[in-house]
């Protein structure tokens, strides 16, 4: 079934009629599967990749509005909220790559690097690296003709890259220096 999504983008979702076209679902999630009580919610496999980087940043936030400001609770979630936030960010710079580099190939570029590629490369070679993502994605806008990254984006993302070069720093409070500070964070 081909539905248009609300960005009035195409997204190819599996009829149940097609169920044997079906990629397998994890044993996990059959563990788990939806019954008459409540439950988190329900989703397309064909439509997982493309929502995570707005799910990353809605968890967040839900973190975020839930803790209570001024210790306890607020202090235990911290490195959880930074470390959705964080994920957000870098998926959404991701995805912005892949829109790019489509762009570049579709209409092609000389030069356009083949979308598969460029996918096996964040994934294998860059990984998490904040900086490297940012650098790949002002290639891409100014392949097209576009202004980069913005600098006051570019320099949060710097900063962000020194704390957290690799995506780890905000899973293991062994990573931070052993200091006291107050965070305000703005939402």
């Amino acid at each position: 079934v081909i539905q248009p999504s609300h960005e009035g983008l195409l997204n190819l979702q599996m009829s149940p009629m097609a169920a044997k076209d079906e990629p397998d679902v994890p044993d996990l999630f059959h563990a788990f599967e939806r019954t008459d009580r409540p439950h988190l919610g329900t989703f397309w496999w064909g439509r997982l990749s493309e929502d995570i980087p707005d799910a990353y940043r809605e968890a967040a936030h839900r973190l975020f509005d839930g803790s209570r400001p001024g210790g306890g609770d607020a202090e235990r979630v911290l490195l959880p909220i930074l470390y959705t936030y964080r994920h957000a960010i870098e998926g959404l710079l991701k995805q912005s790559i892949m829109v790019s580099t489509v762009l570049r190939y579709e209409t092609k570029e000389a030069g356009a690097d083949d979308p598969a590629m460029v996918e096996k490369q964040l994934k294998n070679q860059i990984r998490h690296k904040i900086a490297e993502i940012r650098d790949l994605l002002d290639a891409n806008l100014q392949a097209l003709g576009l202004d980069p990254v913005g600098d006051r984006t570019s320099a949060f993302l710097d900063l962000l890259a020194d704390l957290d070069p690799f995506g780890n720093t905000f899973r293991f409070a062994s990573q931070l220096p052993d200091v006291h500070i107050s965070l305000d964070l703005p939402r």
